[in-house]
């Protein structure tokens, strides 16, 4: 099974940094560990919040599930 394009994924990562108001730099992709990206606990509840509302479902997000900025694009694009 492939993924989605590398260039979709960096858009989504962009659009996290943004809405983080971080500047998570060139170079993140799927395999980006979401520690690498030094997001406090604070910024992690963001982000599972930001998921949640692109799922637009109103199911909770398996928040401790993800490790990675690519398995956060996967929950987000569950629909």
């Amino acid at each position: 099974m492939t993924g989605p394009p590398p260039e979709t994924v960096a858009a989504f990562a962009a659009q996290v940094g943004e809405a983080l108001q971080l500047d998570l730099g060139p170079g993140v992709d799927r395999s980006t560990r979401l520690d690498d990206l030094g997001l406090d606990s604070m910024h992690r509840l963001e982000l599972f919040a930001l998921v949640e509302e692109l799922r637009g479902d109103g199911a909770p997000p398996s928040a401790g599930r993800w490790a990675t900025v690519g398995e956060a694009f996967d929950a987000a694009r569950r629909r």
